[in-house]
């Protein structure tokens, strides 16, 4: 992996149960549900003579710490440290670990492949240089980074577009000693397969779609002790701008005087985001028109989607989102900016309702039509448990491997 893991979303909440004391007074930890996790721990259920394994660089780290799953896999914590360049004018931040890439070199075998990110980053960059003539397998579980498709937005960091053109070839170069790709929609594919002709899939990440099925609506509001007759709205993600669930707050509370209605924010952030939004949503709290729930277990979360009649997503930019995917499985209806392989599905199958990502007129427009009871045709549950269902999902990431 080429991100540390994001102790600042976790500052506000308990330790992960893995986890160990530093010597300095603070700790580290393993939460166990990384990409890598995930696909590892659903791709050894399909295959158990895989062996999987997901690297991490950590900041925290003063040696590598590794912990073994019951599922199969292990997910280990490399010492790294921080570097800064100049990208125009600005100054960015990036992750190495030299520590990563000697055990690495140190372990490769003629059987493994290296599962790795989009190669955006430095520590990817270095890993694919050092180890090009291994099998190598990028996934991407958002919209491709290609830094051509920014070289024409304005900006005032002018000189950043040199950036861009250096970026741009790099990853030229690096592509070409990528043996797959696998992404998870069709944004920017046009550019994509100028720079790569090589093998790609659609691959999602997947969802337990035995879990994240229908249940009865006045039974899952009665026992979360929700309003029966209101409308109820719900939102689940990280908690950030990306979101922009702040926006969706604004304007939900223009209409709160003219409806009934529960908005059900799930997820958590930052500490200080956290509290933005909530100063944010104080007129709508003060009329109990909207509940911030935290992080919550996935049974409680699953209550909550099916006690929703409209699930709500606002992005402005997806892979494929799970919280959609969910809510496909659990049969609710979604309202939805026009971002993700989700949204593509929706447009293909003629469910839900697209919004565009910053025409805020046109959400309140779909937000009062949801208030005034007119619910979007929901996405064929079917077609959810075959798009996303882990079964299927982790079969095509291992038609992947076996195909090198």
């Amino acid at each position: 992996m080429n991100e540390a893991p994001s102790y600042a979303e976790f500052a506000n909440k308990s330790r992960p149960k893995i986890n160990w004391n530093l010597p300095n007074k603070s700790w580290i930890g393993i939460w166990g549900d990384e990409w890598g996790d995930e696909i590892g721990s659903e791709l050894v259920k399909v295959d158990p003579e895989i062996t999987y394994e997901v690297w991490q660089p950590d900041l925290r780290a003063n040696k590598v710490y590794s912990h073994n799953f019951e599922g199969g896999w292990t997910h280990t914590l490399f010492p790294a440290m921080e570097k800064s360049y100049y990208y125009g004018i600005k100054k960015k931040k990036y992750i190495i670990s030299e520590e990563l890439l000697e055990l690495l070199e140190e372990n490769l075998t003629s059987d493994t492949i290296l599962h790795l990110p989009f190669p955006q980053t430095p520590l990817i960059q270095s890993v694919i240089r050092k180890f090009k003539h291994n099998k190598i397998v990028c996934t991407c579980f958002g919209d491709l980074p290609l830094p051509l498709k920014n070289i024409w937005k304005i900006n005032k960091n002018f000189p950043s577009k040199i950036n861009l053109i250096r970026n741009h070839f790099i990853i030229k170069r690096l592509l070409k000693d990528i043996n797959s790709f696998t992404i998870i929609n069709h944004n920017h594919i046009e550019l994509f397969r100028k720079l790569f002709s090589g093998p790609y899939s659609i691959v999602p990440i997947g969802i337990n779609t035995d879990f994240w099925r229908k249940k009865d609506k006045k039974s899952c509001r009665i026992e979360l002790n929700l309003p029966l007759e209101k409308t109820i709205l719900l939102s689940s993600s990280r908690l950030n701008s990306l979101k922009q669930v702040d926006i969706l707050i604004s304007i939900l509370d223009k209409l709160s005087s003219r409806y009934e209605f529960l908005y059900v924010v799930s997820g958590h952030g930052t500490r200080s985001y956290e509290d933005y939004l909530m100063k944010k949503a104080r007129n709508l709290a003060d009329r109990q028109q909207i509940l911030f729930t935290g992080y919550i277990s996935k049974e409680e979360l699953h209550t909550y989607y099916n006690a929703a009649d409209v699930f709500i997503l606002t992005s402005l930019s997806e892979g494929s989102p799970v919280a959609v995917q969910k809510a496909f499985s659990c049969g609710v209806p979604v309202l939805s900016t026009n971002v993700g392989y989700t949204a593509e599905l929706m447009q293909t199958y003629k469910a839900g309702v697209l919004m565009p990502k910053t025409d805020y007129t046109k959400w309140k427009e779909c937000l009062r039509r949801i208030l005034e009871k007119d619910f979007p045709t929901p996405f064929d549950i079917s077609l959810a448990i075959n798009y996303f269902d882990w079964n299927n999902v982790s079969r095509k990431f291992l038609d992947v491997f076996k195909a090198l």
